[in-house]
């Protein structure tokens, strides 16, 4: 009776996942299960058999238009008394303005927050839209406030962490680290100069 039970709740969890994305099946190793429609690393290093349910491709998902982000990316910069264009470029950079994007590292969102870095800021779901845009927004101005303003330090710290950029006293050595840089206050100063993007 309770397989039973446990089967027909999985099935309309599915039933309600599958519209939207890939599920997964996460039996772990004390027997419990975890059906979820969101890739977490460390539920799949910690289980003991993963199944996956590919999404339906007959079925949209579900799509913020550019005019609600540029919305949010004001509403919380002006929030967190930070420059708006800093926000869009790193945005832009990160994402492509894409809100359910997922790195191969974990960096999850539209600003590409690491988990740790969401949960180092407060932030209890850093796969809602506007909970990642305040997650980054509260980091970069911690690396602003760090780096004394300075907006291209604080880019570098925001792609390979402080510690590296304290380490070696600017812009680490990283050939993904300045790249990030360059293209981000390269948007920055085209934002500035009112070049519309979004």
């Amino acid at each position: 009776m309770k397989r039973l039970l446990l089967l027909l709740i999985i099935t309309i969890i599915i039933g309600t996942l599958t519209s939207y994305a890939d599920v997964y099946i996460i039996k772990k190793k004390d027997g419990s299960i975890i059906v979820t429609n969101i890739y977490y690393p460390h539920l799949f290093k910690n289980a003991n058999h993963i199944k996956v349910l590919r999404e339906n491709k007959n079925k949209k998902l579900p799509v913020v238009k550019n005019k609600e982000i540029d919305k949010l990316l004001k509403t919380v910069a002006k929030e967190y008394n930070i420059d708006y264009h800093l926000l869009l470029a790193i945005a832009k950079v990160e994402s492509n303005f894409k809100h359910n994007s997922m790195s191969h590292k974990g960096a999850i969102g539209l600003m590409q927050l690491m988990p740790e870095t969401a949960k180092r800021f407060g932030i209890k779901n850093p796969y809602d839209l506007y909970q990642n845009i305040i997650g980054a927004a509260r980091y970069l101005k911690y690396l602003l406030n760090l780096f004394h303003n300075n907006i291209i330090l604080a880019t570098a710290a925001y792609n390979a962490g402080e510690n590296n950029v304290i380490k070696y006293k600017g812009i680490p050595p990283y050939k993904e680290t300045k790249k990030y840089v360059n293209q981000v206050i390269s948007l920055y100063k085209k934002y500035k100069l009112n070049e519309k993007v979004l």
